[in-house]
């Protein structure tokens, strides 16, 4: 399926006009129009991976989308956490199915993307919320994915994400 883009006066590429006030798309970039479009699927997907809200998460998908040896690293206002692929699957798996964290739902929506021939980097911006040791919560982040175009498909080699403060409901 392929996706119009419109430009608006502000020269913000959009994916359609409905969706301009919500989710802004904007794009520098060497590749073709298919390297975009897999970076936006890729991305899409990496958010919808964690969502428990209707269901249990996969969240072995997430080694689907990157190379084994990537890096991810959860930045708060004290300490940086860094994981390896495993250690990023399994916590978060593990939180997402024991009841630690319910009705968790993550969605981008605001995405920014620079793609050369065969490096990429897209800066989200996201909101995430559900009941988390038993209270509601709404936040905002942001994250930074960087991409490496393989043999087969892009993948991703490293993501770092910081999220604002938590707002309890």
């Amino acid at each position: 399926m392929l996706i119009k883009y419109q430009v608006n006066e502000n020269d913000q590429y959009y994916r359609s006009p409905s969706e301009q006030p919500e989710k802004q798309y904007n794009y520098l970039f060497m590749g073709t129009s298919s390297d975009t479009l897999r970076i936006n699927e890729m991305s899409r997907s990496l958010f919808e991976i964690f969502n428990n809200r209707d269901g249990k998460p996969n969240c072995n998908l997430l080694a689907s989308l990157c190379i084994p040896e990537a890096l991810l690293i959860k930045r708060t206002e004290t300490e940086h956490i860094v994981y390896n692929l495993i250690s990023c699957i399994e916590s978060r798996q593990k939180i997402l199915t024991n009841g630690t964290l319910i009705e968790f739902e993550e969605h981008e929506i605001l995405g920014q993307n620079r793609i050369l021939t065969n490096i990429a980097q897209r800066y989200s911006e996201y909101e995430k919320s559900g009941i988390i040791e038993g209270r509601k919560f709404r936040q905002k982040g942001h994250k930074f994915i960087q991409f490496v175009k393989t043999n087969e498909d892009w993948k991703i080699c490293a993501l770092i994400w910081e999220d604002e403060r938590q707002f309890f409901l």
